[in-house]
Parts: C-alpha cells; sequence; structure tokens
C-alpha cells in the first residue's frame, strides 16, 4: 500500500541525516554532485559519437532523420545515464539506491501533485520574469533571448509523426530522466548530508550547470542557466513539500509542454 501524500513543510521535513563531520559531508556532496555531472556528459558524448558513426558508415538509413536520431539518442542517454549513475556506486561502495530514495513512493501521481503544478508553474514564471528583469538593469549587455538549443529544428520538422517524436522526448522523456536524476537520486544523496535548504539549492545549480550548453563563455546559454536555476528552486521544493517525485515530474513536464507548444507545435501549424 502506498501511503497517502501531503503538503508539507520543507524547511521541517526531518530526515536522518549523516552525523559525519562538516568537511566529510561537503566532501561527499561534491562527490556526487561530479559523479553526475561526468556521467551525464561523457555518456551524452558517447551516445551521440555511436549514432554519428552509425549514420556515417551507411548503415543507419533509419536514422537518416534527424528527428529519429534525436529521440533515439535521448533515449538511450537518459536511460544509460541514469543507470550507471545508481549501479555502479551500489557495485563499487555498496551505495545501494531503492526506488524510494528517488521520491517514488506510488505508482501514478495524485491530485495534489496535478494541482500544484500549475500554481508552483506560474509562481516559477513570475520569478523568472523578475530575475531576468534585475539581471538586465545590473547587466545591460546580458542576453536574455538566446534561444535554448534542445536537439530539434523546428524547420526540419515536416510530419505529425516528427512533431509527436519531439513531443515525446521534450515533454515526457526529458522531464522524468532529468527529475529521477536531479531531484531523484541527487536529492535523495545529498539530503542525506544537509537540510532541504542547501539540498534544493544545489540540486538546483547542478541542473542549472547543465542546461548551460557547449562552447566559450560568450556562447553558453547564461540565460537559459539561470531560468533553469529557478525553475530548480521551485522543483526541489515541491520535492521536499511533498516527500515524493512526482509533483516535481508533472511540473517540469507543464513546463516543457508549453515551451513545446510555442517552439514547435505553433510553427509547424501555422506553416502548414
Amino acid at each position: 500500500m502506498y501511503k497517502k501524500d501531503s503538503i508539507k513543510n520543507p524547511i521541517h521535513n526531518k530526515i536522518n541525516r549523516s552525523k559525519k563531520p562538516p568537511h566529510i559531508r561537503i566532501g561527499m556532496c561534491v562527490a556526487y554532485c561530479i559523479w553526475v555531472i561526468t556521467v551525464f556528459v561523457a555518456i551524452n558524448y558517447i551516445i551521440s559519437a555511436i549514432i554519428g558513426l552509425i549514420v556515417r558508415s551507411g548503415h543507419g538509413d533509419w536514422l537518416g532523420n534527424a528527428n529519429v536520431a534525436q529521440t533515439l539518442a535521448s533515449v538511450f542517454i537518459y536511460v544509460v545515464t541514469i543507470t550507471i549513475a545508481i549501479y555502479f556506486p551500489y557495485k563499487l561502495f555498496h551505495d545501494k539506491t531503492e526506488i524510494k530514495d528517488l521520491g517514488i513512493k506510488r505508482k501514478l501521481p495524485n491530485w495534489v501533485d496535478v494541482g500544484l503544478a500549475p500554481i508552483a508553474y506560474f509562481t516559477s514564471l513570475l520569478c523568472i520574469f523578475g530575475v531576468m528583469y534585475l539581471i538586465k538593469q545590473f547587466i545591460p549587455g546580458f542576453n536574455i533571448e538566446q534561444r535554448q538549443q534542445v536537439g530539434f529544428n523546428p524547420s526540419t520538422i515536416t510530419t505529425q509523426f516528427e512533431l509527436i517524436l519531439v513531443y515525446f522526448t521534450l515533454a515526457v522523456l526529458a522531464p522524468v530522466a532529468e527529475e529521477t536524476l536531479f531531484r531523484g537520486y541527487l536529492f535523495g544523496k545529498i539530503r542525506r548530508y544537509f537540510s532541504v535548504v542547501p539540498t534544493v539549492f544545489i540540486t538546483a545549480f547542478i541542473f542549472s550547470v547543465m542546461h548551460l550548453g557547449v562552447g566559450f563563455l560568450t556562447d553558453l546559454q547564461w540565460n537559459v542557466a539561470l531560468a533553469t536555476f529557478v525553475l530548480g528552486i521551485t522543483l526541489g521544493w515541491l520535492r521536499a513539500a511533498t516527500d515524493n517525485l512526482w509533483a516535481s515530474i508533472v511540473l517540469h513536464m507543464l513546463q516543457n509542454t508549453v515551451a513545446f507548444l510555442l517552439l514547435f507545435a505553433v510553427p509547424f501549424t501555422v506553416g502548414r
């Protein structure tokens, strides 16, 4: 039987945290953060390189469609990343991670999770607008309109099937996988050593770093990382407040669905 969820005060949400000295707790936190970043980045490059080699070898005609290739790459990247991130620490250091440690304590979201998502979404949106406005006032050259690179190009989507693939990847796969990795695995590990507030901010920071993109400092998606940091705080608060992962997954899906509609669905419909 799954226990009925309730909204808790995340500040007073207590668990049995480690009594180790501060330098040990900080070291473990840094180690988990570096581990997640390293695995995610390494697997991303490896899977992308493998798919690229298959396409160039001439044996991957079915990967000739960029949107199909991106969807398959995303599936493999997320699945392999989460598997390695959880399995290797257990195999090497007996650091076991159970389903409940990921915050998955029910089979499906309930009405609390669904109801909190739109409230949290609009709150997060207002905070993002406020932060962007302040940044623009103090740093006039800051580019708040840089478009996030999501792996798909709206101009290459010519069929409804491709549009469905994009939606699945961005609004279903990515939210479930990223919340499992960041608000599930990483949040749970850091929560062993720190209280809720630093745990929320640390996971939000790592989450934002992973959305910077690749390139020189001037090429990085600083506006995206900043917005993602604010969103990450909201997602972390939901994770702590409900003591479950579902609310943050639903919010993340809502966030990405709105982005999908604006960036892909509307241009596809208007352009037909």
